[in-house]
């Protein structure tokens, strides 16, 4: 199997998510609740990686992101280096994803992260987990469209993705914020169209996952499930391809265990 490496949804796509409930035997009834993030799942329509990568022999797509960038950049052009030279040897560029909250457009840093493949992406100015916080929702949007708008100052940059702050660890998301905040363009005119902000849990209940993935030396039927937080619920199980939430939002999904439950 081929596997491609892209930053952030370099104007592709590629993280994962989206399950859809077929009770009723109607593989459409996604279509009922179109901001509803985490009604997908193995029985659910697939957009699988040959149909969008446009790469003939891949198969499968893996994004490697970090968040949370202000200011100069610095300490994750020191971190990032080392990786970027080596998907470099591999890719011939550093496709590595950086969501931003507060980075400084004109530093040389943002040119030289540009210029070595790397993708900059958006992830609210001041980090609220929730972004729907305070019962207060223009702040939300004000904090939103500012992260926005201040990664499209960056010159060369072109910024297509957003992940909701606290994502892997709390439950943030929400059907509103998808609706009436990422739905919508910014102040001055700008919009992104895709988030990575549902997570991805993979179990012994696809059929297409090969049984030894889930062999009790490494850790059985558990394997992934255990690292899931409690009273976590920002998940869907078995389905690692690009969905749609409200017509206009790509979701890739990001696959546990992460960093978050790492710590």
């Amino acid at each position: 199997m081929r596997f491609a490496c892209l930053f952030f949804l370099s104007h592709a796509v590629a993280e994962f998510v989206l399950p859809a409930s077929a009770g009723t035997g109607n593989r459409l009834t996604h279509l009922d609740e179109p901001n509803n993030p985490w009604q997908f799942d193995q029985k659910s329509p697939k957009l699988t990686t040959p149909q969008w990568i446009g790469e003939e022999g891949v198969e499968a797509v893996i994004v490697l992101a970090i968040d949370d960038m202000s200011g100069d950049g610095q300490r994750f052009r020191d971190y990032l280096t080392p990786i970027i030279e080596r998907l470099k040897v591999i890719d011939g560029r550093g496709a590595v994803s950086i969501t931003c909250n507060r980075p400084d457009p004109a530093h040389p840093n943002m040119q030289w992260l540009l210029g070595e493949g790397v993708s900059l992406e958006t992830h609210t100015l001041s980090h609220p987990c929730p972004l729907l916080q305070h019962l207060d929702f223009n702040r939300a949007s004000r904090d939103y469209h500012g992260c926005v708008d201040l990664l499209a100052r960056i010159p060369n940059n072109d910024s297509v993705g957003f992940r909701f702050g606290c994502m892997d660890g709390q439950n943030t998301p929400s059907p509103r914020a998808y609706s009436e905040i990422l739905g919508s363009t910014s102040p001055e005119g700008n919009f992104i169209s895709m988030s990575t902000s549902v997570g991805v849990v993979f179990s012994p209940g696809d059929p297409e996952i090969p049984a030894t993935v889930f062999k009790q030396s490494s850790g059985g039927s558990d394997r992934f499930a255990r690292y899931l937080t409690k009273g976590f619920v920002n998940y869907i199980e078995n389905y690692p391809y690009p969905f749609m939430v409200g017509g206009k939002i790509w979701e890739l999904p990001f696959v546990y265990p992460n960093d978050y439950t790492g710590q």
